[in-house]
C-alpha cells in the first residue's frame, strides 16, 4: 500500500500488522503489481510505484523486504547515463505485456501536462504524449495536452491489452477512456547523460538509440566544465540488430557527426533520415584532462 501524505510504501498482513514499511517517498501515488508469468514483466521487482514529485518517476520495489529494485528517472546525484524520461508529476503506472529480457514497457500517467508516456527499462520514451510543466519562483504551471486530457490520474491495462485512462478533463466528473493507438505528432525527450566525467578512452551509451517509431532525433550535449574539451561521436547503425562484431568490430556504421566540444560549448546533431538505431559515445579530447558532459534527447513522430 501507499500514503501520499506520510510518503510510503507499506506492505501489510491481514491483521494490519506491517511486515515493511519504507518512508521518504515524497508523495507515494498509485502502486500496481506486476503479473507473473513464465516470460515475467517484472525487472526484479513485484509492484510499480508512481511518485508524485516534478521528475522523481517510478520505482519497482520488492514485496518481501520494500527495497527499490528499478527506478527511472533516477535522483539526479552525481554523473548519469541513461537518466531517462523527466516524467512530470507522474501519478499511477503499470508494466505492459509479459515478454522476455527487459522488453515490457512501463506506461505511466501524468498528472501535469495530462500525459500518458511509455518508457523502457531505461526510461527511454517509446510513445505517448504530455503538455509539459513549468516552475519558477512565482509557482507552478501546467501546460494543458493538445490531446483534451488534464490531469491524468490513472492509467491501466484494459482486457483486450490496451491502455486505459481516467483523466481530470470534466467539471466535477472524471473522463474515463482507452487509447486505441498511439498519437501522432508527438515530441518527447529524455535524459541522456548527467554531470558525466570523459574518460580518455572513447565509452558508448548502451544500447543505442531506436529510431523505431521516431522521425527525427535531436541530440543536445554540453560541456560544463570550465577548462577542458571533450569528444562526441554520433553514428548510424543500418539494421535493427546492434550486434557487437558488425558495429563495433566490423566497422558497419556511418558517421553522421564527430566534434570537439569546448568549455562551457553546447553542440546539436540532428537526424532526419531513416535509419534504424544510433550510436553516441565520448571521450576526453585531451588524455588527462576530463571534461563533464550533459546529454539531451528529443524526438519527434509525425
Amino acid at each position: 500500500m501507499t500514503d501520499y501524505l506520510r510518503g510510503s510504501i507499506s506492505r501489510l498482513t491481514p491483521d494490519g500488522t506491517f511486515t515493511w514499511d519504507v518512508t521518504g517517498m515524497g508523495n507515494a501515488a498509485k502502486a500496481s503489481l506486476i503479473p507473473a508469468g513464465i516470460h515475467t514483466a517484472s525487472f526484479g521487482g513485484h509492484a510499480v510505484v508512481a511518485l508524485n514529485q516534478d521528475i522523481r518517476g517510478v520505482v519497482e520495489v520488492n514485496r518481501d523486504d520494500g527495497s527499490i529494485l528499478w527506478q527511472k528517472p533516477e535522483p539526479l546525484n552525481g554523473d548519469k547515463v541513461n537518466f531517462g524520461t523527466l516524467l512530470t508529476k507522474p501519478h499511477s503506472a503499470f508494466r505492459m505485456g509479459g515478454v522476455e529480457v527487459y522488453g515490457n514497457p512501463t506506461v505511466v500517467g501524468l498528472e501535469a501536462g495530462g500525459g500518458i508516456v511509455a518508457i523502457d527499462y531505461y526510461g527511454r520514451p517509446l510513445w505517448g504524449f504530455v503538455g509539459g510543466m513549468s516552475t519558477d519562483k512565482y509557482g507552478v504551471y501546467y501546460y494543458p495536452t493538445p490531446h483534451g486530457l488534464l490531469e491524468v490520474t490513472d492509467v491501466f491495462p484494459t482486457l483486450d491489452g490496451l491502455v486505459g485512462f481516467a483523466a481530470q478533463a470534466g467539471y466535477g466528473c472524471t473522463l474515463v477512456g482507452e487509447l486505441l493507438g498511439v498519437p501522432r505528432k508527438r515530441v518527447l525527450s529524455w535524459m541522456v547523460l548527467w554531470n558525466k566525467t570523459t574518460g580518455d578512452d572513447w565509452e558508448e551509451l548502451k544500447p543505442p538509440i531506436s529510431m523505431a517509431g521516431w522521425d527525427e532525433l535531436l541530440l543536445i550535449f554540453q560541456n560544463i566544465h570550465d577548462s577542458n574539451s571533450a569528444d562526441v561521436e554520433v553514428s548510424a547503425i543500418p539494421f535493427h540488430y546492434a550486434n557487437w562484431d558488425w558495429v563495433y568490430n566490423w566497422g558497419m556504421y556511418k558517421t553522421i557527426d564527430a566534434h570537439t566540444i569546448g568549455p562551457g560549448e553546447k553542440h546539436e546533431v540532428y537526424v532526419d533520415k531513416p535509419y534504424p538505431m544510433i550510436r553516441v559515445r565520448w571521450r576526453s579530447s585531451t588524455p588527462g584532462s576530463p571534461a563533464t558532459l550533459r546529454a539531451f534527447a528529443v524526438h519527434r513522430g509525425r
